[in-house]
């Protein structure tokens, strides 16, 4: 299974570091809104692809799955994005901040 991360920070580093033990995951792309932040920890962890996350190739990935987490703020439109394009998302921060976002989520 290929994983998209979502983010570069704490959470997304113990995901690639428990990833990389795993036989039939890999952690295959990352997207963080600094893109240079994206390379330095797709280099570290070894993993394939960096990007923008705000960039539409996330949808014509080959990802089986997302961990989402980006601030609350910019990562609504992403998991909605990620979801319609029939992808599994884990949520590692608050799914939305109020009940008319999930509505939209849903």
């Amino acid at each position: 299974m290929k994983l998209g991360i979502l983010g570069a920070g704490g959470i997304a580093s113990t995901m690639a570091k428990t990833v990389a033990g795993m036989k039939d995951v890999e952690a295959y792309a990352v997207a963080a809104r600094d893109l240079e932040r994206a390379r330095v920890f797709a280099q570290k962890y070894e993993v394939k692809k960096h990007m923008d996350p705000m960039r539409k190739c996330w949808q014509m990935m080959r990802l089986d799955w997302f961990i989402s987490q980006l601030l609350i703020h910019t990562i609504i439109c992403m998991r909605k994005m990620c979801l319609e394009a029939g992808k599994h998302v884990l949520c590692e921060k608050a799914f939305t901040v109020n009940a008319e976002q999930a509505q939209k989520i849903i």
